[in-house]
């Protein structure tokens, strides 16, 4: 399923925003995917997040989640089933204009 939005900052407590619980005063960060790069980046949610897409899906074998993306080589991620849709949303979201797109892996 394909979803656009224009910012994160609109679902502060979604689950979208990896937060410290033993630091509420900490700032929450987001993590997201560049639609046209190898990079995966942290925005902080208060002022920094840029317009970006949204791949909802369900889960099957071989998801990519972020721990593979940090420590897989990028042959071995491209390889796992799951890749494809995360591909497919990189490229619909790159022809749409977003650069980032947020994965729920």
């Amino acid at each position: 399923m394909w979803i656009s939005v224009r910012k994160g900052k609109s679902c502060p407590s979604s689950s979208f925003f990896a937060h410290n619980p033993f630091n509420p005063l900490e700032t929450s960060k987001m993590r997201l995917l560049n639609s046209r790069e190898w990079l995966v980046r942290e925005f902080i949610v208060d002022n920094e997040i840029p317009p970006y897409a949204i791949l909802s899906h369900t889960w099957g074998v071989e998801e990519v989640i972020y721990q593979s993306w940090q420590t897989l080589s990028r042959g071995q991620v491209e390889s796992m089933t799951g890749w494809k849709k995360i591909r497919h949303c990189r490229e619909q979201a790159a022809a749409e204009g977003y650069d980032w797109i947020w994965v729920d892996t």
